[in-house]
């Protein structure tokens, strides 16, 4: 068993020759539903259940990392956004938004106060699982955040924010700043609560083209990792392929990053390293959902060997990842001792 304070040392920069396991991206499987008794939906919006199944991952396996929420949609659906809550095995999705045209961007509309919306429904319930996970201080304790431009998509509309770039780049720029007061918000209550914030921020440079990087992200994000700085750890993550604007995803001034890297391990850590930390890289579909323990093995030595501050999935972990691959996980450095 791994200990929160080795998770701390990595993220301090004191690399081990094992580093520790940990997932800071989300951790529910099926198999820990059915052990902890608390299951999705339910288990995504009861604060009481998010935290018994939250802590399932140390508890069956021995990981000192637990993560709140399960989800990216929590600040759309605060915002207006319908959401579709899924099933056991299926995570809540966006379904539509109130301020999405189609085919077009609209104006940002008059928004509820900032005070409102950390009050208010899932960010409430949410908050108040990171309060009651306080007292467990024998793990360490990520709770995510969305960042501004993923906010944004979901109330906009990806595709119109995506055109908008091209077409109107001033109003897309609104809508981004318009985001930011709430999740600088947001980001410092959470600080307060946790070890560590993550910020889940779209830099897939195949959706966000890397030209665009510094005007979408660049400059509107590092105001959110400061409020998220302020009482604890931040780490920042993004889903796709990265490679291209991967020296200004990790200059921000995050502790650490967590990218979609096990195709290139080793041209992340090298990229990565003279910035911040890097979590990764186990692959979490083809390794961790579809392989073998011994598959999770070769990975996690690969991800050794790359030079990654921690040893863990590069994504969300999927709810039909079996016990066995994550116990390997878990305890990969006993079988590489």
């Amino acid at each position: 068993m791994n200990t929160r304070d080795e998770i701390i040392d990595a993220m301090e920069g004191r690399r081990s020759e094992l580093p520790p396991p940990a997932v800071f991206t989300s951790t529910a499987t099926v198999s820990q539903m059915d052990s902890s008794g608390c299951s999705w939906p339910e288990a995504n919006f009861d604060p009481q259940k998010m935290v018994g199944l939250s802590l399932e991952m140390h508890r069956r396996f021995g990981f000192a990392s637990v993560r709140l929420p399960f989800s990216i949609c929590v600040e759309a659906k605060v915002h207006g956004c319908e959401l579709g809550e899924g099933k056991k095995d299926t995570p809540p999705s966006v379904m539509s938004s109130p301020y999405a045209g189609k085919g077009a961007l609209q104006e940002v509309p008059d928004l509820m106060p900032v005070d409102e919306f950390l009050s208010s429904g899932w960010i409430a319930s949410v908050l108040e699982a990171a309060e009651l996970m306080q007292k467990h201080d024998e793990v360490f304790k990520t709770v995510s955040i969305d960042g501004p431009f993923s906010v944004a998509e979901f109330l906009a509309g990806a595709e119109n924010m995506i055109m908008g770039l091209l077409m109107e780049p001033a109003l897309v720029d609104k809508w981004i700043s318009a985001m930011i007061p709430y999740q600088e918000a947001y980001a410092s209550r959470v600080t307060e609560l946790c070890d560590n914030v993550m910020v889940i921020e779209e830099a897939d440079t195949s959706i966000l083209p890397p030209e665009y990087f510094e005007e979408v992200i660049g400059s509107k994000l590092p105001s959110v990792i400061n409020c998220a700085m302020k009482s604890s750890f931040c780490s920042l993550h993004s889903c796709g392929d990265t490679i291209a604007v991967v020296d200004q995803l990790s200059a921000l001034g995050e502790d650490l990053i967590s990218c979609e890297a096990s195709e290139a391990p080793r041209t992340y850590t090298q990229r990565i390293h003279t910035k911040c930390r890097v979590l990764g890289s186990v692959n979490p579909v083809r390794v961790l959902m579809q392989g073998k323990p011994l598959d999770v093995l070769e990975a996690a030595a690969h991800s050794v060997e790359a030079g990654f501050d921690l040893i863990g999935p590069e994504c969300g972990v999927s709810p039909l990842t079996s016990d066995e691959n994550l116990l390997m996980l878990a305890n990969y450095r006993d079988k590489l001792r």
